[in-house]
């Protein structure tokens, strides 16, 4: 009966985990909406940002939502990989961007969750 009292905590354990991405998915989500409504984006938010000397789009995350101008004027912290950087380097690219260049993407719960977890 050890193996089954096992087998019931891990099923438990795993009802438990898959409850939690499933609870945390769905506050991004009406996070992400509520952003839209209000005509803004959310933290952790994916995002397509426009790099406009080169003319380049690259899939980023909004790390952080600046509000220093006002409500009116956000601006944003976001992060992206750079494929046009040698690969040998760390690609990864942080910076600060205003909404202009900066579109939504689809909802996709997948590639979401790999930035929130």
């Amino acid at each position: 009966d050890n193996e089954n009292y096992h087998r019931s905590k891990n099923d438990d354990d795993n009802s438990r985990s898959k409850e939690t991405k499933e609870t945390r998915l769905m506050m991004q989500k009406q996070n992400e909406d509520r952003a839209e409504g209000q005509g803004v984006f959310a933290k952790k938010q994916r995002v397509r940002y426009h790099h406009k000397t080169t003319g380049n789009e690259f899939d980023a995350v909004i790390v952080d939502v600046h509000l220093d101008d006002g409500l009116d004027h956000p601006y944003y912290t976001i992060q992206y990989r750079d494929s046009f950087i040698d690969e040998s380097e760390d690609s990864t690219v942080e910076k600060q961007t205003t909404p202009d260049r900066l579109k939504r993407l689809g909802w996709d719960a997948e590639k979401t969750w790999e930035i929130i977890r």
